[in-house]
């Protein structure tokens, strides 16, 4: 009946609440458009799911030459990442997006590339030229080549390894620039050789 804005405003009223599922609303007025998200209190976070959709199956998808495909507009690998966990309307509206944009310092996004012999970051020979692009929320591509400020953050990058077995790169957005998410696409280059497949999981955006 009365949500508040983001997780943090919850948390500094009701500092014992334990981590996990809550409504909150943004842009206040009326609750009927609130949303449901994860509130991760340790970080004073307020994390919005994708849909399912965002979680592709690893297989064959594509075969030619090597060139860049973007996973959701060309391979139609998944739907919209924006919407959130099942609410009073369907997904997240651009008005509570955009609210919690304003209210928040951070933003913070995971990709994970599962691959077989599919090099996602690095060749494994110091090559960063075909590495996965990200397109941020605001039109912007982020990948290997990007200035500093731009640069995603890779925790784990397997995917150089070429050995018949599947493996994990792992890459974070975290940026002070709240606007440039969620993760719109990924576009994908080394995927169309013999035995190079793939899989793509997009995680939550949160906000903090």
């Amino acid at each position: 009946m009365y949500p508040a804005r983001t997780c943090r405003d919850l948390h500094m009223c009701h500092p014992k609440l334990k981590s996990g599922n809550y409504w909150i609303d943004p842009n206040e007025g009326i609750p009927d458009d609130s949303i449901q998200v994860y509130c991760d209190f340790e970080n004073n976070s307020t994390c919005i799911f994708p849909n399912n959709q965002t979680r592709s199956h690893r297989r064959k998808w594509f075969s030619g030459p090597d060139g860049y495909k973007w996973f959701g507009k060309e391979l139609r690998g998944f739907g919209t990442v924006r919407r959130g966990r099942d609410g009073p309307k369907e997904g997240t509206c651009p008005s509570q997006l955009a609210f919690l944009r304003l209210l928040s310092d951070r933003a913070r996004q995971n990709v994970t590339y599962h691959c077989l012999n599919s090099a996602a970051w690095s060749s494994g020979k110091g090559d960063l030229n075909h590495s996965i692009k990200i397109k941020g929320d605001n039109g912007v591509e982020l990948h290997a080549s990007s200035s500093n400020k731009f640069k995603p953050q890779i925790i784990r990058d397997d995917c150089h390894i070429k050995d018949g077995k599947w493996r994990q790169t792992i890459i974070t957005v975290d940026t002070s620039k709240p606007h440039r998410l969620p993760v719109l696409d990924v576009a994908v280059f080394d995927i169309g050789g013999q035995g190079e497949e793939f899989g793509l999981d997009i995680g939550p955006v949160c906000f903090s």
